[in-house]
């Protein structure tokens, strides 16, 4: 959880990044008293940073440690990608939301059905609650969601919303079904290079498909799954598909399957409050 939270850090209009070479698999990346800490690299090698410090500053780097200095009103976002990790600095006082939590289905649209009568809008509403409350502690007010109750939102309207508010990150939650009942595991889903429905692409007129988040979406994706490695999962590596949901130009999106439903066991451990923490 710690590490997926350093994803979760907003880009801002005022910013200073890093850009740092090396083998950061390994890694641990944490924050401690206003300061960026990465420990257990290998052959790191700093090669951007900023001109001007007014929002961080590099304390230290070696080929296996660095620390970096957070103003009192710096976040720091961190991206890993080809064994590239760029650190971007952002006054949080100009912030937008950074993450938007969606709970799917909802309302008149139960979802995927249980055989025990279990419905997926109920357990992903119980989930997404907590989940929010436990991001809260950590990014404050950067936290909103879609829906907070049992009320029914298209997924047009889902769409719409995000365009209108683009927080940085969405995480849509959902829980899976099959015909199968011994399928099981949790499963992350990013875009498809698909054009999507004519009812999206009405609704995306004027807002240019940004492939920079269509690369970052894919990688939160995998991130989300590796941070949930200790549990079972349907699949090692994220997938990609034509969802309506992770469509905004401006947002890097992601959709969680967080078990089967269709299988009796998960569907027991789904609707457990104890397994859901």
């Amino acid at each position: 959880m710690k590490r997926l939270l350093f994803l979760l850090m907003p880009l801002l209009y005022a910013t200073e990044v890093y850009k740092f070479s090396g083998d950061f698999s390994q890694s641990d990346i944490y924050s401690y008293d206003q300061v960026l800490i990465l420990k257990k690299g290998k052959n790191i090698a700093c090669t951007g940073r900023p001109r001007n410090n007014e929002l961080s500053y590099l304390i230290d780097s070696t080929p296996n440690d660095l620390m970096i200095s957070l103003g009192k009103t710096t976040f720091a976002k961190v991206a890993i990608i080809d064994n590239v990790l760029q650190i971007t600095c952002s006054d949080k006082r100009n912030t937008k939301p950074i993450i938007m939590i969606d709970a799917g289905h909802g309302g008149n649209d139960p979802g995927a059905i249980a055989i025990d009568g279990t419905y997926e809008k109920d357990v992903v509403l119980s989930f997404t609650q907590l989940l929010v409350k436990k991001l809260k502690q950590t990014l404050g007010e950067g936290v909103v969601a879609t829906r907070t109750s049992d009320q029914t939102i298209t997924k047009y309207n889902r769409l719409k919303q995000i365009l209108d508010i683009r927080p940085q990150y969405l995480l849509s939650i959902h829980a899976d079904a099959y015909t199968n009942a011994t399928v099981d595991g949790i499963s992350s889903i990013y875009l498809d290079q698909s054009e999507g429905s004519k009812q999206s692409q009405a609704i995306l007129v004027g807002h240019e498909r940004n492939k920079q988040n269509d690369a970052a979406s894919k990688h939160f994706s995998n991130a989300i799954l590796s941070s949930l490695k200790d549990y079972k999962l349907h699949g090692k590596h994220a997938v990609a598909s034509p969802l309506v949901i992770l469509r905004s130009p401006y947002t890097i999106s992601s959709l969680l399957e967080i078990g089967f439903l269709s299988n009796p066991n998960e569907a027991i451990k789904l609707r457990d409050h104890t397994y859901q923490e």
